[in-house]
């Protein structure tokens, strides 16, 4: 998710131009957020030099973010601009009615130091599913990526329904199932479709998990992004391999199948993986480079709230 967090008297207690003293666990709370593979916006009305004593405060307290006054790179993709306003999903400003209402009625210095406890109890419930998505041709090696993400993190596929037979007796990956059934599941909230060579195939958003990979096509990522982006954290892997090779692999047949389906750009995916080796291990390098890099390996767990009463309960 993005995070928007003000500075004054939310990360620091109001002594502009000065800066006061850090709240109560803001810098533990925000650290475990950033940890966790949110994108964290400090936005802040502070500019010039004392931007830079904010930026300076920071820096010395080691509270991570993602950006200062300025918008997510994810955000502007998606809607194809940039704004003045910044774009989020949970904004943290003392100025918010509720916060502002509570200061009035229990005191500005009790809400705020239990700002942050609060928060961190809260984003338990918030924090929303993780959705890591695997698209390429036949072949690239989409099962394999999928299946490392669940053999090294622990993360499961969501299998798909389809009424295709299958093409092996021993086949994985899917759900098959009859014409009627997928009749059935059609008239069901989906969390993506498609047709392909005559079949369909579909997850349900009830199969989501808390965290999960989704081995998808192009239409369905965005059929996915277009119907769930508020309700799901969705984070695209995009596998090319040469052609050759995915004929081996799989067949002339399949391989031809997938000509001029693929028509995104590598700058429209959140990461691009280049299978052009034999070595599985090149593709699990790439893959352990991308859970680095969006910090997803605490994501992989459960939330568990950081702070605990003097009782030692939650």
């Amino acid at each position: 998710m993005i995070i928007s967090i003000d500075f004054d008297n939310v990360i620091a207690y109001d002594n502009y131009p000065k800066i006061g003293e850090l709240l109560p666990y803001a810098k533990d709370v925000i650290k475990y957020l950033y940890g966790r593979g949110h994108e964290i916006i400090i936005n802040s009305c502070r500019n010039g030099e004392y931007e830079k004593q904010m930026r300076g405060f920071l820096k010395y307290h080691e509270i991570p973010y993602s950006w200062i006054n300025r918008n997510s790179p994810r955000m502007i993709r998606k809607y194809g601009s940039d704004t003045r306003k910044i774009s989020c999903d949970i904004q943290i400003d003392d100025r918010d009615f509720f916060l502002t209402n509570n200061m009035f009625i229990m005191g500005i210095q009790p809400v705020l130091n239990n700002l942050w406890p609060t928060i961190d109890q809260g984003m338990s419930y918030l924090e929303r599913p993780l959705i890591i998505c695997i698209i390429g041709e036949s072949g690239a090696g989409k099962t394999m990526a999928s299946e490392y993400f669940r053999y090294e993190y622990g993360v499961n596929m969501i299998e798909s329904y389809t009424d295709r037979p299958k093409r092996e007796s021993n086949e994985k990956g899917h759900k098959f199932i009859s014409p009627t059934n997928m009749n059935k599941i059609w008239e069901r909230e989906m969390l993506a479709c498609t047709e392909w060579n005559g079949y369909r195939y579909c997850c349900l958003a009830d199969d989501v998990e808390r965290v999960c990979t989704y081995v998808i096509d192009e239409h369905g990522l965005k059929m996915l992004m277009d119907k769930y982006w508020d309700k799901f954290d969705i984070y695209s892997i995009r596998i090319h391999r040469d052609k050759s090779k995915r004929i081996e692999s799989v067949g002339e047949d399949r391989v031809s199948r997938d000509e001029g389906k693929f028509s995104m750009k590598d700058s429209e995916f959140d990461y691009v993986i280049h299978n052009e080796t034999d070595s599985k291990e090149d593709v699990f390098a790439a893959i352990r480079e991308f859970v680095d890099k969006f910090r997803f390996l605490n994501r992989f767990e459960e939330y568990l709230p950081l702070i605990i009463d003097e009782d030692g309960e939650d």
